[in-house]
């Protein structure tokens, strides 16, 4: 059977696209090859499902070459050269769909073919394309100084240089590429310092450039203000959260003139900065965080291609619930299911009705649910069993309780794949909800002292469930 880069990169084009490679492959100007030909239309029958039993080796081999004895060596480089051309292919897709990119090959190329004339024609042309593009990205300021560059380049090579052109631009396109990715990268290694709690390293530059920005930062387009604003919330934090205000009205302002991946990055620095506050006791910022999570919804920001990510559907289903948005999260969930990936989508589907369903107190419903899936995630597999012991501590049901909550320690201690950092976090989550549970049934009695352990306690998972849990018995 073929097993290869080449198939499994085939069954990531749509139709047109196949069609548009055979297209490809059938111009001699790109490909001379026959067998190669061949080999792709026997795939192209087979496409999309590529059914196992058709795609053996010696059975493809036989349809190429008929009167020859089966050679694998020759398949695996006839294989081997379909694929270079797909890539080719790819790769020349993406060239031709930037304007710009195209202008600026095509000045390369005449640069030593003609007198000139022409040349300014296309690169005044490539000026306008830059210029016409309303996406603010740093791979637009960097075409752009490429213009520029490309510009002097000329100038000085036509023997103009009486004549030189103000550099001004050449430098303003290479400082905002420059600064502005810096301060990119800074976010992001800010970011993940914070979300996955290991050690940052430091590189080069970076702190300079962001002193760099600050000083000027009126002058600066909207996209490296929004970046600078990011690593400020990540790094120094206001009480005031001024900068968590002006990168939130940047977004809103500008976020038709920003790429979508530079969306995703700054709010996903939003919500982990509103995480952070949350967790250190300012709840309004649970709710920032289900808004800019709905916003990024609103705007198309949280799908890969036609799958919505079960981790962010998780994560608007728990924030949703948490606030107190039941009819709405309950209308998401049945909304996006269909778009949940396989072949985990009934389980996650299942996951989340389940921990609405004990939003609504129909805990016997949720139990039923969660004890007939089996998940294959490791995280998915621990908020189960989180959802079960917060369903038998409501119900009171002190034997499930306390098996359940014993055999989730020895579960999280076998799970590899799980940071050293969440599982304390886990683990600390059942040593307070014991301690509630034993309060609760009378066993202990209830101590002032617990409101303190219970913000003490760090790192704690599910921190508003046990404050809740906690106020409760309080009120009892």
């Amino acid at each position: 059977m073929i097993q290869s880069q080449l198939v499994r990169l085939i069954t990531t084009l749509s139709p047109k696209e196949i069609e548009s490679f055979d297209k490809f492959l059938r111009s001699p100007y790109f490909n001379t090859h026959q067998d190669t030909l061949r080999l792709f239309e026997i795939l192209k029958d087979l496409y999309p499902d590529f059914d196992v039993q058709n795609i053996k080796k010696e059975k493809v081999f036989n349809q190429i070459f008929p009167e020859r004895a089966y050679k694998d060596e020759q398949l695996r480089t006839l294989r081997k050269y379909l694929l270079q051309q797909l890539n080719h292919f790819i790769a020349l897709q993406v060239w031709e769909n930037d304007q710009v990119a195209i202008q600026l090959s095509l000045m390369e190329g005449l640069e030593k073919k003609e007198d000139g004339k022409f040349w300014e024609k296309q690169y005044q042309k490539g000026k306008q394309l830059a210029e016409s593009n309303e996406k603010e990205g740093f791979y637009f300021f960097l075409q752009s100084y490429n213009l520029e560059r490309s510009y002097l380049n000329f100038q000085f090579f036509n023997n103009k240089r009486k004549a030189m052109p103000d550099a001004a631009n050449l430098h303003q396109y290479l400082d905002w590429f420059y600064l502005g990715t810096k301060l990119m990268l800074l976010a992001s290694s800010l970011n993940n310092y914070l979300v996955i709690k290991h050690e940052r390293q430091e590189y080069p530059m970076e702190w300079e450039a962001f002193t760099n920005v600050g000083q000027k930062l009126e002058s600066f387009p909207d996209l490296i203000k929004a970046y600078y604003w990011a690593c400020k919330i990540l790094n120094e934090p206001r009480e005031d959260h001024e900068e968590f205000t002006l990168l939130k009205d940047v977004l809103e302002r500008s976020h038709t003139h920003f790429l979508s991946s530079d969306k995703i990055n700054l709010y996903g620095f939003l919500i982990t900065y509103s995480n952070q506050r949350y967790l250190l006791g300012n709840e309004k910022f649970l709710e920032e965080m289900f808004f800019i999570y709905r916003g990024m919804l609103e705007k198309d920001l949280l799908f890969i291609g036609s799958m919505f990510p079960a981790n962010n559907f998780k994560n608007i289903v728990t924030l949703g619930l948490r606030t107190g948005h039941l009819d709405w999260t309950e209308s998401f969930i049945e909304k996006y299911k269909e778009f949940l990936p396989d072949p985990y989508k009934d389980d996650v589907y299942s996951y989340n009705l389940a921990h609405l369903l004990l939003y609504k107190k129909e805990h016997s419903d949720a139990l039923k649910i969660l004890q007939l899936i089996n998940f294959l995630d490791p995280f998915y597999q621990i908020g189960a069993k989180i959802l079960q012991i917060k369903i038998h501590y409501e119900e009171t049901d002190e034997e499930q309780f306390f098996l359940l909550a014993k055999t989730f320690q020895n579960h999280i201690r076998r799970q590899k794949e799980v940071p050293e950092a969440r599982k304390e976090a886990f683990g600390n989550f059942v040593k307070l909800s014991r301690k509630l549970f034993k309060i609760k049934i009378g066993e202990r009695p209830y101590q002032e002292k617990m409101k303190e352990e219970l913000m003490g306690i760090k790192p704690l998972a599910e921190l508003d469930w046990l404050r809740k849990k906690l106020d409760e018995l309080e009120i009892q």
